[in-house]
């Protein structure tokens, strides 16, 4: 059998699932209470230490599933105590079957590429 006659199963539909965080202050109240620096969680959750830092201060409100599980995995804790999951099915980026029509036509949109006046 050659590749040409070779059938493929369609690639199937990934899904991308973002943790928000219920309450950055736990995540920092667990870490102190392992007596954990956020260099020694980063290191367990495989992040660097100003990401930690970002969680805890709250400057990052959703983090990817690794990244949480990494952080439970390092306070020793469950996933759900820390965050709640948004699970979305990624959709390509396709309009009317092409990927970028408004290119090859030569159409502008307004809101793609707006004009100042100058006065």
């Amino acid at each position: 059998m050659n590749s040409a006659t070779i059938r493929r199963r369609p690639p199937q539909a990934k899904k991308e699932v973002w943790m928000e965080i219920r309450d950055p202050e736990l995540i920092r109240r667990r870490r102190l209470a392992k007596r954990y620096t956020q260099r020694d969680v980063a290191h367990l959750a495989r992040r660097s230490q100003a990401a930690v830092q970002q969680v805890e201060t709250g400057k990052m409100k959703t983090i990817s599933e690794a990244f949480a599980m990494g952080i439970a995995f390092a306070l020793d804790c469950d996933w759900e105590d820390l965050f709640i999951d948004h699970e979305q099915k990624a959709a390509p980026n396709v309009e009317g079957g092409t990927r970028n029509a408004s290119h090859r036509t030569g159409a502008r949109s307004v809101s793609q590429h707006p004009r100042r006046l100058h006065v």
